[in-house]
């Protein structure tokens, strides 16, 4: 129904509290992508165990470094895979961890 979409559109989507989350849940998300992309070492074993299946190499988190340099845009895509895994709950702790402050 018409009626409803426009509803939801205009009461709940756009609503100071639906738009305000969304700032929030953005900010965080980009906040955890800038630390994992500037220290990867903060990523936990499963990120780092999957961009070393990616590029061919037993995981060992003592040379993961080595590695990270030539395969940028992999190690990327395990930041984003890794991200984009995260409950909203998890998200929030996890930047909690990185930052140390709560939201």
């Amino acid at each position: 129904d018409n009626s409803f979409q426009k509803f939801l559109k205009t009461s709940v989507l756009s609503s100071y509290s639906a738009q305000a989350m969304d700032g929030k849940g953005e900010y965080i998300i980009r906040k955890l992508y800038s630390a994992f992309s500037n220290n990867p070492s903060q990523l936990p074993d499963t990120a780092i165990a999957s961009f070393c299946e990616h590029i061919d190499i037993s995981f060992q988190r003592a040379i993961f470094n080595d590695y990270v340099e030539d395969n940028k845009a992999i190690l990327h895509r395990c930041i984003i895979d890794y991200i984009g895994g995260m409950t909203d709950r998890f998200a929030y702790d996890e930047y909690d961890r990185l930052y140390g402050t709560k939201f």
